[in-house]
């Protein structure tokens, strides 16, 4: 910027220059009219004609020109009318320059000021960073690359059909973090859901070439739904990797739940999901897919929600009706995860009365902050049928005395006044 107005001055005292220059020229020409007769002013060049004689040098040079006595039909004279350059004469001269000397410190002020940092734009948002969704649990893994966990879910008394799943098209679960940054989905009983994992690359070096694959393995209520799922990643996306499981969801009943921990399944109520990149080959002589079988829930972690599914009926031992295994004929090629995950999703479900009994007290598990995060009406009016209870208290606790007797004989006046 300083360079830029000393730039600024030397063009502007230039043309103060040029503007001396062509003052002293019209006060040359003011003092020549009186003895020449002719008109001020700057005069063009002026081409040889055929219709006159004259030397063959007959074209003017630059600057004022001297008249001739020999012709002026070539010449272009200018009447007091036209000419602009008569109108200088009557500026003064002090008064212009002060002014020139008012522009330019106006000029040279302006431009310190441009020196100072502009301020950032708070609101400028950079589409590089994936911005958070509230009904998604976004985790950074080992490598920088962003994992999303999204769960949608659907009615049972919407669908027509057994085989109808959750799809993207669905209603989203709300996913809400307490004060410990434990993920915790609001989920009704009854419904059928999708779980939607992604991995999104957020630099090109935390790409995956063509050719190598990423292993998902869903884990529900602690036991895996299958061997895993690999996902290559397209041309058109290539930073990005994902993979879905389904399951559904039922009610807790009072056979349930067990009294003691070690009785129950300590990973009741949970969703994780862990992501390889490293993988290496191996062979495959069977598929499985199943279902989560151990339903046992600790009496005092008041869940109320579940995604396993006891067995009624006998089977063989090490077989199981929730279990379907797939054997091949010949082993077949296949890949297997190499070494520890790059990373481990874990989120929490349950409905809405089980999530806010077991965070109770927590400002984000309030019911306005619920419907910030997702919760519908629908949800509320479920979990609440009779109208959501007040929370709020007015009257006063005595926590210093410790006579109850003086207390009811307190109440006892009041009334009896």
């Amino acid at each position: 910027n300083k360079v830029l107005s000393e730039k600024i001055g030397l063009f502007l005292a230039e043309n103060v220059k040029f503007v001396k220059d062509i003052m002293d020229t019209n006060n040359e020409y003011d003092s020549s009219s009186d003895e020449d007769q002719y008109e001020p002013g700057m005069k063009r060049f002026c081409p040889e004609r055929e219709n006159f004689a004259g030397s063959s040098n007959g074209y003017d040079q630059a600057g004022p020109s001297k008249p001739h006595s020999d012709f002026d039909c070539g010449r272009a004279t200018f009447s007091a009318s036209d000419s602009e350059d008569d109108k200088l004469v009557d500026f003064d001269r002090e008064s212009l320059l002060k002014e020139i000397d008012a522009d330019i410190k106006s000029i040279i002020s302006k431009d310190g000021k441009t020196d100072e940092k502009p301020k950032a734009n708070i609101n400028l948002k950079i589409k590089s960073k994936a911005e958070k969704q509230p009904a998604a649990s976004q985790f950074k893994g080992k490598d920088q690359a962003l994992y999303t966990l999204e769960i949608f879910m659907k009615d049972n008394t919407t669908c027509r059909s057994k085989k109808d799943r959750a799809g993207k098209n669905d209603q989203r679960a709300p996913i809400i973090c307490d004060n410990e940054g434990v993920a915790n989905a609001i989920i009704p009983p009854n419904h059928k859901l999708m779980l939607l994992c992604k991995r999104t690359a957020t630099h090109p070096r935390q790409y995956i070439k063509r050719g190598s694959f990423v292993l998902f393995k869903f884990y529900v209520d602690g036991e895996a739904l299958s061997e895993g799922q690999l996902h290559e990643a397209s041309i058109k996306n290539p930073e990005l990797h994902w993979a879905k499981a389904h399951i559904d969801t039922h009610t807790v009943k009072d056979d349930q739940r067990v009294e003691y921990a070690h009785e129950a399944n300590a990973y009741v109520g949970t969703f994780v999901v862990k992501v390889f990149t490293k993988l290496r080959d191996t062979l495959v002589s069977e598929q499985f897919s199943a279902v989560p079988e151990d339903d046992r829930v600790f009496e005092k972690t008041k869940r109320r929600i579940c995604c396993a599914v006891p067995t009624d009926s006998e089977a063989a031992p090490g077989e199981s009706p929730n279990k379907q295994v797939k054997k091949f004929d010949k082993p077949q090629s296949g890949l297997a995860e190499s070494g520890l995950p790059a990373a481990s999703i874990e989120v929490s479900y349950d409905d809405l009365l089980g999530t806010r009994s077991r965070h109770f007290g927590q400002k984000q598990f309030q019911i306005e902050n619920l419907r910030k995060a997702g919760v519908d009406e629908d949800m509320l009016r479920n979990a609440y049928p009779h109208g959501i209870p007040e929370t709020k208290f007015s009257g006063s606790i005595d926590l210093i005395s410790d006579d109850e007797e003086d207390i009811k004989l307190e109440d006892v006046k009041k009334e009896e006044e």
